[in-house]
């Protein structure tokens, strides 16, 4: 669950990145979405994507079908995976 601060305007600040395969964030809390297919994953990724500056494309990993993370324009860092592992 999340919901919004009452009386807040400013974004959040800080930043996260990818780096040697790690995330690397000051940020206080991310927000996940794991789904079943890279389908569903790919639907919630391109409404997420509007505006926001992706960290790690939405793509098959060593972990998965798909997994992708950005921050959105509101300044909410996202991780959207699936859950099944990545065709071989």
């Amino acid at each position: 669950m999340a919901y919004d601060i009452p009386g807040r305007d400013e974004r959040f600040t800080g930043r996260t990145e990818r780096r040697d395969g790690m995330t690397v964030t000051d940020q206080p809390f991310f927000v996940s979405v794991r789904v079943d297919t890279l389908d569903e994953a790919q639907r919630y990724w391109d409404v997420l994507a509007e505006d926001a500056s992706v960290i790690e494309p939405l793509a098959a990993s060593a972990w998965s079908a798909g997994f992708g993370m950005l921050t959105d324009r509101f300044g909410v860092t996202w991780s959207v995976d699936v859950t099944s592992a990545p065709a071989t």
